[in-house]
């Protein structure tokens, strides 16, 4: 089924470079799938630039919902049903977007900047944005081995900040319910920081692109245990099988007590 899913992604794709030079189209249908035949599903693309993939995601979905992000002047695209003028390097602008836009997506994707720290910043504020079980997709994450490098304009230092320095501090929170040291702490994260990751539910690495889906406690709620309960459990645990152990010894004691009487009559 993914394999003609493939193929269905990649037929949907006319102008954008998302599948004649990154093959995303290999994986993105994995994660989209389940939004493919969902009506009026709502989409939010950093970076518009020609708007070549914002119809690749007119021919996939049915009937999206999409809004855009760039610093360009308003395309007047009629296959966009909003977009808005927010510039990625200033943190000011995307919390301001943030707590204007009350619209939650079921996807997002970044295809902007290109710039790790911005699309390190952008991501841990959006988060918010996107629905219970949506999908977050980072594209383009080859500046965060470049080191000292510009693009865009732009001038980084991916030695000192990369999205792929997160993925440790990512795969332990992901994983917080078994571990009782302070992951704030030992990765230096801040508050923003912890309170977006909290919500992640799963992070793929593809080939130049990064893929989150969202916790949705609508579902899986019961799964998402802190240390302290997972603690618990296994006190919990360890006392049955204590009782279980002394119960079975008991039970031995009382066989070899039976099969005593019966073989000394």
């Amino acid at each position: 089924m993914i394999e003609n899913e493939e193929s269905k992604f990649a037929e949907a794709n006319i102008t954008s470079d998302k599948i004649s030079h990154h093959g995303y189209h290999r994986f993105y249908p994995t994660f989209l799938y389940k939004f493919k035949d969902v009506s009026n599903i709502k989409i939010l693309e950093l970076g518009y630039e020609s708007g070549h993939s914002i119809q690749l995601w007119k021919n996939y979905f049915k009937n999206p919902i999409i809004h855009s992000i760039d610093i360009i002047e308003d395309p007047k695209d009629p296959k966009l049903d909003a977009y808005f003028n927010v510039d990625q390097s200033n943190n000011e602008m995307l919390d301001s977007f943030c707590k204007c836009n009350t619209t939650k997506y079921q996807f997002i994707i970044d295809d902007a900047s290109h710039i790790p720290d911005y699309q390190w910043n952008t991501f841990i504020r959006f988060v918010d944005m996107l629905s219970e079980g949506g999908v977050y997709i980072i594209e383009d994450i080859e500046t965060s081995f470049w080191g000292i490098s510009e693009f865009f304009g732009y001038e980084f230092d991916s030695h000192k900040t990369s999205i792929l320095q997160k993925i440790e501090a990512i795969y332990h929170i992901i994983n917080n319910e078994f571990i009782s040291w302070d992951i704030q702490k030992k990765y230096g994260l801040s508050d923003l920081e912890v309170q977006a990751l909290s919500q992640i539910e799963t992070l793929t690495i593809a080939y130049n692109c990064l893929i989150f889906t969202k916790k949705d406690n609508s579902k899986y709620s019961r799964y998402y245990r802190t240390y302290e309960q997972y603690r618990f459990n296994n006190e919990v645990d360890k006392l049955k099988k204590k009782k279980f152990s002394k119960l079975n010894v008991l039970i031995k004691k009382l066989f070899k007590k039976i099969f005593f009487f019966t073989n000394t009559k």
